[in-house]
């Protein structure tokens, strides 16, 4: 349905110091047909008047946690590791695909009221914000945030969850949407997690051609405790197992 945005004020974003005024925006489908200051031949399905109105490129929010709008204001004034380990691991155990579809479903309606069209969300219960992001038709990086607890020694591929989900995600949903929803690799954190996993995160991404998607030193106290265990900051750590060396990392 080809649509037309009449007399606005365009910000292209582009690289180039200008901004249009009265300018129109031909979009057809997914696809932005022109911008330009002179009305553009052939027909519209629909034409939408700009007059009084801005219209610039989508906002990217780099990092989400789609279904924790439902713990908004949980536990606060914790430090991250007790806000993690005493209140929000144990609430989100309790979460099931039912209500993780209702947190993403209202995030989601936030994000795009706010302008955001493009989101990185790791999550477990990735299959249901998956299809809650098809619907609302935002485009999305889905990861599932790789943890691992157990001793190096003990890790297998076949017999840790958070690979067996990476897997099925990815066949499942990297490409969904003609695109609109693309597949990284994860690891929810240098803490939580070892080396074993970060090497077979590292190989899928880069087998797969995926991307990376790593809460990085998000506190001192993180950033000092990988120091005194790996004598390397969380990046250092990481980049030893090749984590970094896929085609996307955010």
């Amino acid at each position: 349905m080809p649509i037309l945005f009449s007399d606005v004020t365009v910000v292209p974003m582009d690289g180039a110091p200008q901004v249009l005024e009265h300018a129109y925006v031909a979009v057809e489908g997914t696809k932005i047909a022109s911008v330009g200051t002179e009305p553009p031949e052939g027909t519209f399905d629909r034409v939408v008047d700009g007059a009084g109105k801005v219209l610039l490129p989508g906002f990217v929010n780099a990092h989400t946690h789609l279904p924790m709008t439902l713990m908004r204001g949980y536990a606060g004034g914790c430090d991250l590791h007790t806000w993690l380990n005493d209140w929000i691991f144990p609430a989100e155990a309790k979460l099931d695909d039912r209500a993780v579809r209702a947190g993403a479903d209202l995030a989601l309606a936030e994000l795009i009221a706010g302008g955001v069209t493009t989101i990185a969300d790791m999550y477990m219960h990735t299959p249901a914000i998956a299809q809650a992001v098809l619907a609302a038709g935002i485009s999305a990086n889905l990861s599932c945030g790789g943890v691992y607890f157990g001793a190096p020694g003990d890790f297998s591929p076949a017999a840790c969850p958070d690979c067996d989900h990476q897997r099925q995600l990815t066949e499942e949903f990297h490409g969904a949407g003609n695109g609109q929803i693309l597949v990284d690799a994860s690891i929810h954190g240098e803490y939580t997690s070892n080396v074993p996993l970060w090497q077979w995160m590292a190989d899928y991404a880069q087998r797969k051609g995926l991307g990376m998607h790593v809460h990085v030193s998000e506190t001192q106290s993180e950033h000092q405790a990988s120091l005194e265990r790996w004598g390397k900051t969380p990046i250092q750590a990481l980049d030893g197992c090749g984590v970094w060396d896929c085609g996307r990392s955010l």
